[in-house]
């Protein structure tokens, strides 16, 4: 999504209960698992900070809490002040998980994703997997300058190849500046 989708796509689901999950999923590119397996013990909002440490997978039906897809999976991300705010005034209470259904069970990703799909359409913007919003992260943190390290540490990238392989695309006028700094130093 561009930013302008991204903000359209947030309003428009602003009232709904899966918001925090949306505006997380754009705001630090987290997984879907990885957001629906948050525990209100790794989320730390006097420091915005969360901690990646679980993701919810289904089996056979049945939502568990697995482990994130890599050692580097396994992070701290740091939370804009918005996010804390859309953590706060929608998560749940007590223990367990940060984000549940009505009834205090985990969220089912077929809803989410079921729900994602019907927004988008509603809006009339392009059908996209639910994982898109990760790569929404990316591109914009990278559009804007944000250090490619950064943005692979936030994504739990194993490596800085593969964020730069999935994203230089986007990185705003890198070839124009190599060649502006070439020509700093040699012209």
């Amino acid at each position: 999504m561009s930013a302008e989708q991204a903000q359209l796509f947030l309003e428009s689901v602003e009232d709904h209960h899966y918001y925090p999950v949306y505006f997380l999923a754009i705001t630090t590119g987290m997984r879907k698992g990885e957001l629906l397996g948050l525990q209100i013990e790794d989320v730390d909002l006097k420091r915005n900070k969360l901690q990646v440490k679980h993701t919810q997978v289904d089996i056979q039906g049945k939502t568990h809490l697995g482990q994130p897809k890599s050692a580097a999976a396994k992070r701290t991300i740091t939370l804009s002040d918005s996010a804390c705010e859309a953590i706060k005034e929608h998560c749940s209470k007590g223990e367990g998980y940060v984000f549940t259904s009505s009834a205090g069970t985990p969220l089912s990703q077929r809803n989410l994703s079921r729900h994602f799909h019907r927004t988008l359409e509603k809006l009339g913007l392009p059908s996209m997997p639910f994982h898109a919003l990760r790569h929404t992260a990316a591109t914009l943190l990278l559009q804007a300058n944000v250090h490619p390290r950064l943005v692979q540490e936030m994504l739990g990238h194993s490596s800085i190849v593969l964020t730069l392989d999935t994203y230089s695309h986007v990185i705003p006028g890198h070839h124009d500046e190599a060649a502006d700094e070439m020509e700093r130093i040699f012209g």
